[in-house]
């Protein structure tokens, strides 16, 4: 009884200690048929309280083309800056790439508009704040 005990306050220890809040989901999926074909385009981006970012997206048409990014952010007069420090370019990727990259929105309401200054396929697109 006493193991039991030590163990379950054991890992609520660990796991308030080392859990990361959500700040804020955004999403974006479109999917449709066309003819034979079936199109999808999913993005998500999550903003955690301790500044740091995970974004994963993945389109299918023709072509695949699937990445995860992975870094910090910061808000600034209304932009968000995403500090991208990590990739992975493919789904099969074990291990994650280093990179130094901005990318830029502008938040707007309960949506995330991309700046004009990047012109990534999977920048395009609004991400719509999730409650």
């Amino acid at each position: 009884m006493k193991r039991t005990l030590l163990l379950l306050l054991f890992g609520i220890l660990v796991n308030v200690s080392f859990a990361q809040e959500v700040k804020s989901i955004y999403t974006f999926k479109k999917e449709q048929q066309k003819k034979i074909f079936h199109y999808s385009e999913l993005d998500s981006l999550i903003l955690y309280n301790n500044g740091s970012f995970y974004r994963r997206y993945h389109y299918k048409y023709h072509e695949i083309k699937y990445s995860e990014l992975k870094g910090n952010y910061t808000i600034e007069n209304g932009l968000l800056y995403l500090k991208i420090t990590a990739n992975k370019s493919s789904f099969g990727d074990k291990e994650w790439s280093n990179c130094n990259e901005v990318l830029t929105y502008r938040i707007k309401k309960k949506q995330l508009i991309p700046n004009d200054s990047h012109f990534k396929s999977y920048a395009k697109q609004r991400l719509k704040l999730n409650e």
